[in-house]
């Protein structure tokens, strides 16, 4: 729905340039606007789609690629590198949305090519195409890995992993998880692996894998409480995203009452810059939610209490309780109070460390979700973003900030954005939907 507004100027502004990048971008909104219209016929679609292929080939022929710097961080990489990969990848879905399946594959082949033979990021690079390919309809691709690359399926925890999500998606559901079975053996023993496939699979949502994962990792008697507090704070997260919520809360329950060893977790936290008050308001909440999915308001409202008891500046729960149902006008009050109470000290917290992203996100998430001052609350969501470019929670924010004045097209196109960045999050996909909704 944004993209056409989008993209409206675009033309006149690249006017009659010739250059292979505008050619690009010409083709790729042509494509897009006789792709997306489901009255247009197979034949219209392949026309836009070959223009398409052509201003992709003469675009990539000038783009020389360093096969080395394949799956490495974005942000060390070369720009023609990252483009070559963004362009590649992009061809390749245009054929899915075109209706080629077997030319998408076949585009997503040169993928491989492009990752270099001796490199030690072999793989993750391996697994994040397959991860890739399935999450785009591409997961044919399993069955067309180079001969060179063939052996990491079976003697590497996260393309084994990665290979089964290429399988569940083809429907091949009794494979997939034998599959898995094979690649959580593989992993016995080597924790490294174990943690890299907890948070790959926690990245793409593969939910009961990555749970497993992290159940294995957290007991690793090798690992420090400075290693396994965090870890398990990430899979708190991860449950509750999927309103797993019960579980959830036992693990950080587990996490305040646990120890390593002879030293309490609730020593550790400190140094790790973790307040107990904090996350024991956040296990509060998580219990909430588990009373919310049985319908009994009774429990999730003491649950509520129970957690702004401990930090009333948690949140989510203001937000939850906020939205309580049957809320008197007293109780209303006091909860504004509490959020009113919140964002002074989130304004401290700005403008003690003008720098720091995450008081900016915090600040417009409470006012996006509540009340307050909408305008400033995006000014500081669009500063979070400028300080971490990447983050998909904070594109979810500001994408919330839209939606609270209204403006659906700017909502969406944020939420989209943020599920490119985290296609596995339950709550960014549950959130699209909603600002979908907002316009029909």
């Amino acid at each position: 729905p944004y993209w056409p507004h989008l993209v409206v100027h675009v033309p006149d502004e690249l006017a009659t340039s010739q250059r292979p990048a505008a050619l690009l971008i010409n083709s790729l909104i042509d494509f897009s606007q006789v792709a997306d219209d489901p009255e247009n016929k197979l034949d219209t679609k392949k026309d836009a789609f070959n223009n398409l292929e052509s201003a992709v080939e003469q675009f990539l022929e000038l783009i020389p690629f360093h096969a080395q710097t394949f799956g490495g961080n974005t942000t060390t990489r070369e720009v023609s590198d990252l483009a070559r990969e963004i362009v590649v990848r992009c061809h390749a879905r245009a054929a899915i949305q075109a209706g080629f399946p077997d030319r998408g594959v076949a585009v997503a082949k040169e993928l491989f090519d492009l990752i270099g033979v001796d490199s030690e990021k072999n793989q993750l690079a391996t697994a994040d195409i397959l991860f890739w390919a399935a999450h785009s309809g591409l997961a044919n691709l399993v069955e067309h890995l180079p001969e060179s690359l063939q052996a990491t399926i079976e003697n590497q925890v996260i393309t084994l992993y990665a290979a089964a999500r290429c399988e569940q998606s083809n429907g091949n559901e009794i494979l997939a998880d034998e599959m898995a079975q094979r690649a959580f053996a593989l992993g016995s023993d080597k924790t490294n692996e174990q943690m890299l496939a907890a948070v790959r699979l926690d990245h793409w949502g593969l939910v009961d894998w990555a749970d497993r994962e992290y159940r294995r990792v957290i007991t690793a008697p090798n690992l420090s409480a400075q290693q396994i507090i965090p870890f398990s704070i990430q899979w708190a997260e991860l449950l509750n995203d999927f309103d797993r919520c019960e579980a959830a809360s036992t693990v950080l329950q587990d996490v305040l009452t646990g120890s390593h060893g002879a030293v309490k977790n609730i020593r550790v936290m400190d140094s790790l810059g973790y307040s107990k008050e904090a996350l024991t308001a956040r296990q509060k909440f998580f219990l909430s939610r588990a009373d919310k999915e049985k319908s009994n308001r009774k429990s999730e409202r003491q649950a509520l209490d129970k957690a702004l008891d401990e930090y009333p500046e948690e949140i989510d729960t203001l937000i939850a309780y906020y939205h309580f149902p049957g809320l008197s006008p007293t109780d209303k009050e006091r909860i504004v109070g509490l959020i009113k109470g919140a964002l002074k000290k989130l304004q401290l917290r700005i403008d003690r460390e003008p720098d720091a992203p995450n008081p900016y996100n915090e600040y417009a998430w409470l006012v996006a979700n509540t009340e307050g001052d909408l305008l400033r609350a995006t000014r500081y969501s669009k500063r979070s973003l400028e300080l971490d470019f990447d983050s998909a929670s904070f594109l979810d924010t500001l994408a919330h900030c839209y939606a609270a004045a209204d403006n659906a097209n700017e909502a969406i196109r944020c939420q989209v954005v943020a599920l490119r960045k985290d296609p596995g999050s339950h709550t960014i996909q549950k959130n699209l939907q909603k600002f979908l909704s907002m316009q029909k």
